[in-house]
């Protein structure tokens, strides 16, 4: 009776999973993330000002350790401005794919030039600021990093944003 009850058990569950199985759908890995149209609205009105603000790496390898930030973002999604003694250049402020959501978890990312950046000759520098902006605050890193000409990267450097303020304050 115990052996019954047990094979009856096991063919219920042997049914049971495979008619699982049978009706799973496979996934299409090679469609694309869609970020249903949110990378193509515009900024924000209420990000149009100067901000200011303190990024700081706990990592004692990393120089410096802390960054003073201030740009101003313009209107027509420009940004000028300084991530500390590195003069933003060509820098522009855009909402993040769907990916890029994922990876740096910020909806904003603001991305130039670094004059300034130690690089190599014929190198190229480059500044990220991946930002959520909730009001008059924000929070977010900031990365920077010199590139070669064959892209293999050779300084890559991380601070996390502490204060990040609209100035003045509304």
């Amino acid at each position: 009776m115990r052996n019954r009850l047990s094979l009856v058990c096991l063919l219920v569950v042997l049914v049971f999973g495979v008619s699982l199985v049978a009706g799973a759908v496979p996934r299409d890995e090679k469609k694309p993330v869609n970020d249903h149209g949110v990378k193509a609205l515009p900024i924000k009105a209420s990000l149009v000002g100067e901000w200011f603000g303190l990024a700081e790496t706990r990592n004692d390898r990393v120089s410096p350790e802390s960054l003073k930030i201030k740009f101003f973002i313009n209107a027509d999604a420009s940004v000028t401005g300084f991530v500390g003694t590195w003069k933003l250049a060509d820098a522009v402020i855009r909402r993040t794919t769907a990916k890029e959501r994922q990876d740096l978890m910020a909806e904003f990312v603001i991305s130039g030039q670094a004059e300034g950046m130690k690089a190599p000759n014929g190198g190229n520098t480059l500044v990220k600021i991946a930002a959520d902006f909730k009001g008059l605050a924000a929070e977010g890193t900031v990365r920077g990093y010199a590139e070669q000409k064959n892209d293999s990267k050779i300084v890559w450097h991380r601070w996390n944003i502490i204060r990040l303020n609209m100035y003045p304050l509304k």
